[in-house]
């Protein structure tokens, strides 16, 4: 999966940056998930990826269409299955 837009990774599996470790809208109890936060203040959750790249580390930045991680985890009846969703507020429990 490809990066829609430079950021901050602020969430990187089950791991999360220090500035965000009381947000509650950064969902981080599963180890297949990235989280980009753009210039905006925008999160980009990249979700159900079967490993990351060895570039993307946590407090690290993500240039636009950086490889992110590969394929989607294989899902019982339907195949192959990625996500990339993008909330357009930094306000805490925006995505609850």
């Amino acid at each position: 999966m490809l990066a829609a837009t430079s950021g901050d990774v602020v969430g990187l599996g089950t791991a999360v940056a220090d500035k965000e470790k009381d947000n509650p809208s950064l969902d981080h109890q599963y180890h297949d998930t990235i989280w980009v936060q753009d210039e905006r203040g925008w999160y980009h959750r990249y979700t159900h990826l079967y490993s990351f790249d060895q570039s993307v580390k946590l407090g690290g930045r993500v240039p636009i269409r950086t490889f992110t991680g590969a394929g989607g985890r294989p899902r019982m009846a339907l195949g192959i299955d990625m996500e990339m969703d993008r909330a357009i507020s930094s306000l805490p429990g925006f995505l609850d």
